[in-house]
């Protein structure tokens, strides 16, 4: 179960009179957190009406199992999780993540089905992800802090292969493409609001109708369509390992040294069958995302200058 993190703003004020016996209260510009006898937060209230209500496994557990966002008095959008290693969602399977023993992630699984597949070379560098039924995505080191993409797809044939230049990528945020055709919108007419609490944005169609809601949790974020199905998963891939030196807090990782911006993170994959990967931060030139339609046809967005 991931330990429970909340980004609130200045507290203004603890308000003396609890929601139900042994509850307390504490006012925020973001809205009022609710906390039980023990001091665990079970509600925040944002000044935008949205709820979202933290679950716990049991009465003792000082770790959240599940969140439920109440969006408005009609719809309700719950996601359940076991840490880093597990989530779920209502219409769509269950993702389990297994970590190597330097926590990079090495498979994902869809229900008992293997969905992802990541490799790492012996000298601690990432080699490549394979998404079975869709693409192949390889990192090759060619000179330092050059690292060639190619994407293959399903049948082997490569689609893509750029050199780019590891370092500080460019913040792409996340392929609104990838899930646009599951909605039948234009993902260049998307807007999206972000709900005070932090756990919910709701994304808008050119025509200012909700198009899919997404609730976040750690190391996923968990789309719904407007009427309340879950419809995709954008999880985080944990991909640069690292080791920290006895008596300091710094992680020393390789493949952030040399790889880092060429590197896909972010695994989606959606109700309909579709799968991609991009990075949150793409190297100038390089590849940022590949995914693939209906007909298993893969698509690319790139960065250029």
């Amino acid at each position: 179960m991931r330990t429970l993190t909340i980004g609130i703003a200045l507290i203004f004020s603890i308000a003396s009179l609890a929601q139900t016996p042994g509850q307390t209260q504490e006012v925020t510009d973001s809205g009022v957190m609710i906390m039980d006898s023990t001091g665990r937060v079970v509600r925040f209230e944002g000044t935008d009406s949205v709820v979202v209500e933290y679950l716990y496994a049991s009465a003792d557990a000082q770790e959240t199992s599940g969140v439920t966002v109440r969006v408005n008095e009609k719809l309700s959008l719950s996601v359940k999780y076991s840490g880093r290693q597990e989530v779920q969602a209502a219409g769509l399977p269950k993702l389990t993540s297994v970590f190597d023993r330097k926590d990079r992630t090495c498979e994902v699984l869809a229900d008992d089905t293997v969905l992802a597949r990541l490799e790492y070379t012996s000298d601690e560098l990432f080699s490549r992800i394979v998404l079975p039924r869709y693409l192949t995505w390889t990192c090759t080191t060619e000179a330092p802090r050059r690292v060639r993409e190619s994407v293959q797809d399903s049948r082997g044939k490569v689609v893509a292969s750029v050199v780019g230049r590891a370092g500080d990528g460019i913040r792409m945020g996340w392929p609104s493409a990838a899930v646009a055709e599951d909605f039948g919108v234009d993902p260049d007419a998307l807007t999206y609001e972000q709900s005070p609490t932090g756990a919910l944005t709701t994304a808008r169609d050119a025509a200012g109708r909700v198009a899919f809601y997404i609730v976040s949790i750690e190391g996923c974020d968990v789309g719904f369509a407007p009427n309340g199905e879950g419809r995709f998963y954008d999880l985080e891939l944990r991909v640069l390992g690292g080791e920290s030196f006895p008596g300091g807090d710094i992680v020393v990782s390789k493949a952030w040294e040399m790889q880092r911006a060429t590197i896909p993170d972010h695994l989606v994959v959606t109700a309909r069958g579709r799968a991609g990967v991009y990075l949150y931060e793409a190297a100038k030139d390089g590849i940022a995302s590949a995914w693939t339609d209906a007909k298993s046809r893969v698509h690319l967005m790139k960065f250029q200058e």
